[in-house]
């Protein structure tokens, strides 16, 4: 088994699995369920026209007989697509905007229900915020004016209506005023545990990286009478640090199985879903039940691996930081329970509300973020976590797949010049043009339709991925001729906005080896040899570049600098002859007295790592 606590586990998870698990992740962790007010961010009431303000009222979804407006979803997609990309980003983020909406809504009727609100002080507290933020110096009618020209309320209007943005937070705060927990849970955060543990594995579909070799992963009933063979072993006298090099699984093997001392209680919420130890919330409560010196039975292991395993408690000890303030503590974790609590309560409002989404569009946004968390949901089960009966199965998730297909499809036929539906339905048809059951006939067409996808998008956005795959499937379909027009297109772009600083220049090296090859190809030789070439001079200039850099760095990390004069001889010198304030600075500057001196910049336009040019695309349309 792969080491769970790694950066390179991880990156392996993500590289390979990281749209399955990514997506869904946003609401997993949390959205804000708060819906900013923005005031700066609209024209006032007397700066619309009649057909406009009609237009931001229009409803584009209802909860539970509760509409939810145009506005409403323009401020809080606002939140989540700043600086997105055109294409399956922004769909992603104008789902979670509606989902979030939802949401919020939802949680509000059951605040309402539970006949809970917010306080006074809180609803002061965000009024003064708002007035702050928009009109610092303004008077008190100005202030209402102000109100009445953006939302179309009175003073008292609106502070009501901050009081049903807040209930979410109220909500949040009863549940937490509900909580106990005990002194012991409070001294048990700073619990460690060191463990012997020894994995029997199991035949897995788990999107960890399986081990290519050495023990050979067991159908499910083998390896849970082979562990629980050895655990007899161990405690009829077997050294279990033996039995672990010669049986286990898990990345800690070849140390005898030793873990060495992790916290036994307190998780992060980013590893929630694997167990406080990596190995699933069932082997973390054998681990409790324990006593130190002896051995746990036999679990089911989920979260980082698959198979069966048990543990010798080595040790334990609790060692509380200088700065442990149990009030803290108890606070936490009644504010962390009493989050899961609100979150498990709206996934049951949410199964439960009736939810008319009237939008096409936005519908359509909805349903696409559905179907990635609806499939980050068969990955988590794939990690043992949760109940993997409950879990979507294939065929839900082809059909949540279908539905969305076919949406993404009006979408472009209502808008043709739409770059995100466009991206978004041709990255769905390459994923079923190389599926197995796809024959070549029907390759064929879906691959004439995504190159129309493709043409269409590239008329009002630069993304030079898409561009190189369009080239790749002009060449497929032997139009060369169309597949050099694109090369060229990438290499025009790269010849007027060139690298400038060591991450552009290997992009940008990277980039120019790609053109390299689709040249060759296209039988241009000419051309390929050129972007070979700038391989060659951009390898010359990154070492330059890195040397520099290195440099740069090493003088960051001297020590002060010493003066030649002797003691006494310079102005404000220490009596060993050294300056004040005089050195580098760990950024790349130097100081000397108040004053600091730039060592090292650099200027240049900005450009994104998948060759989009930050000043090249146009706004996306908002759909």
């Amino acid at each position: 088994m792969a080491d769970p606590f790694s950066i390179q586990t991880w990156r392996n998870i993500f590289t390979k699995h990281g749209r399955k698990l990514g997506w869904g992740l946003t609401f997993l962790f949390g959205i804000p369920l708060v819906v900013g007010f923005g005031l700066s961010g609209y024209g006032g009431r007397n700066q619309q026209s009649g057909s406009q303000e009609n237009k931001q009222n229009t409803e584009i979804a209802n909860v539970n007989g509760e509409s939810i407006t145009l506005k409403q979803f323009a401020q809080m997609a606002s939140q989540f697509t700043r600086g997105v990309q055109p294409g399956e980003q922004f769909a992603q983020a104008q789902g979670t905007a509606m989902k979030g909406l939802i949401s919020a809504l939802l949680i509000q009727q059951e605040a309402k229900k539970r006949n809970i609100r917010a306080s006074d002080a809180d609803i002061d507290r965000t009024l003064k915020e708002q007035r702050d933020k928009i009109l610092p110096k303004g008077s008190d009618s100005e202030w209402e004016q102000r109100i009445e020209e953006v939302t179309g309320m009175t003073l008292s209007d609106f502070r009501e209506e901050i009081g049903k943005e807040l209930l979410g937070k109220a909500l949040l705060a009863q549940l937490v005023s509900e909580e106990k927990v005990t002194p012991d849970e409070v001294k048990n955060q700073n619990a460690e545990v060191k463990l012997n543990f020894v994995l029997i594995p199991t035949v897995s579909t788990s999107p960890m990286p399986q081990p290519t070799k050495g023990i050979k992963p067991l159908p499910d009933a083998d390896a849970k009478k082979k562990a629980e063979d050895l655990l007899a072993k161990v405690k009829a006298g077997a050294d279990i640090a033996v039995i672990a090099k010669a049986n286990s699984s898990d990345f800690n093997a070849k140390q005898g199985g030793l873990i060495d001392f992790r916290p036994e209680y307190k998780g992060s919420p980013q590893m929630e879903m694997f167990g406080i130890l990596g190995y699933g919330k069932d082997f973390d409560q054998e681990v409790h039940l324990t006593q130190s010196g002896q051995f746990t039975k036999v679990i089911k292991i989920g979260g980082f691996a698959s198979g069966y395993g048990f543990a010798k408690i080595v040790d334990r000890r609790n060692s509380a930081p200088k700065d442990f303030d149990p009030k803290k503590v108890e606070l936490q974790l009644k504010q962390e329970r009493a989050a899961k609590k609100r979150n498990d309560l709206l996934e049951s409002l949410l199964k439960t509300a009736k939810i008319d989404i009237k939008d096409a569009d936005k519908k359509a946004f909805y349903d696409y973020y559905s179907l990635q968390e609806i499939r980050q949901q068969q990955a988590m089960a794939q990690f043992g976590q949760g109940d993997a009966s409950k879990a979507p199965t294939l065929d839900q998730v082809t059909k949540k797949q279908a539905e969305v297909d076919k949406e993404f499809d009006d979408m472009v036929k209502r808008h043709p010049d739409d770059v995100t539906a466009a991206l978004v339905l041709a990255s769905s048809l390459k994923q079923k043009r190389s599926a197995k059951e796809t024959s070549p006939t029907e390759g064929s067409q879906l691959r004439d339709r995504i190159i129309t996808l493709y043409e269409a998008a590239l008329k009002s956005t630069e993304i030079r991925d898409v561009r190189f795959d369009l080239a790749s499937l002009y060449h497929e379909k032997q139009q060369n001729d169309l597949a050099g027009k694109q090369y060229d297109m990438i290499a025009r772009i790269i010849r007027d906005d060139p690298p400038y600083n060591l991450s552009t220049m290997q992009t940008t090296q990277e980039v120019q080896q790609k053109l390299s090859t689709g040249y060759i190809s296209i039988n241009k030789p000419e051309e390929a040899a050129k972007s070979q070439a700038e391989v060659t001079s951009l390898t010359l200039k990154i070492a330059d570049e890195q040397k520099k850099q290195d440099a740069a760095n090493k003088a960051a990390q001297a020590p002060p600098l010493v003066p030649t004069a002797k003691p006494g001889k310079l102005s404000g010198a220490l009596p060993n002859g050294t300056a004040p304030n005089v050195g580098a600075l760990p950024n790349g500057t130097a100081r000397t007295g108040n004053t600091v001196l730039p060592l090292n910049t650099s200027k240049g336009t900005q450009k994104t790592d998948n060759g989009t040019l930050s000043n090249g695309i146009p706004k996306p349309s908002g759909k």
